[in-house]
């Protein structure tokens, strides 16, 4: 840290939280900056001691945003307890966490930050941005489900666009937490999702990027996503 910083600001990227909980903790008087009890407004300068729940922090991370292409068998969890967690598998050196959620065997873009406010900010996005799939079926896609499917009052309301994708699968662009009522919607015609691969979230594309590897997002990505 090179320039005096608020508090909240401070808070957020070292305890990974958003600056809505930094501020309550600090309504709550959890947090103590040089011995006293801190107060919203204060800022943080080099060399300076801040204390939350009388545990040192330090605002030592850059502020990191990557876009990972998950492969199956990993779970979208911060909890490295858990076998096979995102976490450990990348090994990143910051300590990151995943932005929202996605099964176990569910494939493709994950977006992962160490920056809490960062987080809850593209979280409130993914509920309304276009996230988009490709979405792989236990038998041969009839055509016309699709288009009916497609002119459902439900998919309507989602913005729910359907487009054919090989014999057995179909690419979909919708809402993010929709896809989560998709198999409602194939059910009741005995189709089931074998595979399931996220290929976009809003202006965040997952390209070239082979499985099991990261990058880092680029500026137009940030900006895309209001965190730039």
């Amino acid at each position: 840290m090179v320039e005096s910083v608020s508090l909240v600001r401070f808070l957020s990227s070292a305890a990974n939280c958003s600056r809505n909980e930094a501020e309550k903790f600090i309504r709550e008087g959890r947090v103590k900056l040089n011995g006293k009890t801190a107060e919203a407004g204060m800022r943080v300068n080099p060399g300076d001691k801040v204390l939350f729940d009388g545990e040192p922090l330090q605002d030592s991370q850059k502020s990191v945003i990557i876009a990972f292409n998950k492969p199956p068998g990993i779970h979208v969890t911060n909890d490295q307890k858990k076998k096979n967690n995102i976490i450990d598998f990348i090994g990143h050196e910051e300590r990151l966490f995943p932005i929202g959620q996605m099964d176990r065997d569910a494939m493709g873009l994950v977006l992962l930050t160490n920056r809490g406010d960062w987080s809850k900010k593209i979280l409130e996005q993914m509920k309304n941005a276009d996230s988009e799939y490709i979405v792989s079926l236990n038998k041969p896609i009839d055509r016309q489900l699709l288009y009916k499917i497609g002119k459902s009052k439900q998919a309507i309301q989602a913005g729910l666009k359907l487009f054919p994708a090989g014999k057995f699968g179909f690419r979909a662009v919708a809402s993010n937490a929709f896809f989560k009522n998709l198999w409602r919607l194939l059910k009741p015609h005995n189709y089931r999702i074998r595979e399931l691969y996220r290929t976009r979230i809003a202006g965040v594309r997952i390209d070239k990027l082979k499985p099991g590897k990261w990058r880092k997002l680029n500026e137009l990505e940030k900006k895309a996503l209001n965190i730039s």
